[in-house]
């Protein structure tokens, strides 16, 4: 699945041409190289400054991502803004997630990066974050709500008696997710409809028939 704008891509690896002649990196490894960082900044200054509002970080979100709606960005904002503005440090957060997600490197990200993200969620006032502030990051890349909360029971999560987790359970929860995400498709892991069967209506009354003509019972078999 494609979470970056091809805009964004070319941009990187326009600006990293020079320097990674020779190399086969996709775009979470080369992201992580100095040139590809430093594309990454470029690209950020180019809708602000060093600190950029909701409005700017909505437009630098929508370029940079390949499906995204408005109220999308507003969520991602909220997740990881301080004091109503946001820096490149979150934005290449965000950024490298994504990335990660795009070549199945999620792992990878989350021993990279795992603890700057928690930090992230749960912001300046505490090192604990609820159930609540986990689930971000997944929505962050399009999982399904439903889903999400199945595995946070799997997990002990959501319970009042133990309303905060831990770094530790954060890191295995999303380990456990991330494994399923680097090796399967979507379609494989996402919580799905349960599918009930109707049960069969039957006439409360016969009509007699003299002659045999065959079986009257109709199945759905496409619902």
């Amino acid at each position: 699945m494609e979470f970056l704008s091809t805009e964004f891509k070319e941009w990187v690896l326009n600006e990293t041409e020079q320097k990674q002649q020779g190399l086969h990196l996709n775009i979470f490894e080369l992201l992580h190289t100095p040139e590809g960082f430093d594309a990454l900044q470029k690209w950020f200054y180019r809708f602000g400054g060093s600190e950029i509002d909701e409005y700017a970080f909505t437009r630098v979100l929508k370029a940079t991502c390949k499906h995204i709606k408005e109220t999308q960005t507003w969520e991602v904002f909220d997740t990881i803004s301080n004091d109503s503005c946001t820096s490149i440090k979150e934005f290449c957060l965000i950024v490298f997630i994504l990335s990660a997600a795009e070549c199945k490197q999620l792992r990878a990200l989350l021993y990279m990066h795992g603890k700057a993200i928690y930090s992230a969620l749960a912001g300046s006032e505490t090192n604990e974050i609820c159930f609540e502030r986990v689930k971000r990051l997944g929505r962050v890349l399009g999982m399904n709500e439903r889903y999400l909360i199945q595995k946070g029971r799997e997990f002990g999560f959501g319970k009042l008696q133990n309303p905060s987790i831990s770094f530790e359970h954060f890191q295995l929860f999303y380990f456990d997710i991330f494994s399923e995400l680097d090796y399967e498709e979507p379609s494989e892991y996402k919580e799905t409809e349960q599918f009930t069967p109707k049960p069969e209506l039957k006439p409360t009354h016969k009509k007699k028939t003299s002659k045999c003509v065959g079986c009257k019972s109709k199945h759905c078999l496409l619902l």
